[in-house]
């Protein structure tokens, strides 16, 4: 089981979900949680907004 879980899939169908970051570092949290809202829920739409985006060295 990963870090996040979605427990009431069916109350997410069909709907335009926005996932909000502060910073947005590596990407894997972020990526972490659509991948499993998408699993749950693949009828349903998936936007991303964040602040900030770290410098990649």
């Amino acid at each position: 089981m990963g870090s996040f879980t979605v427990k009431y899939p069916e109350e997410l169908e069909n709907l335009h979900i926005l996932i909000v970051d502060d910073v947005i570092t590596t990407g894997s949290t972020i990526l972490s949680g659509l991948e499993e809202i998408h699993s749950a829920s693949p009828s349903s739409r998936l936007s991303v907004y964040s602040l900030a985006i770290s410098k990649m060295v």
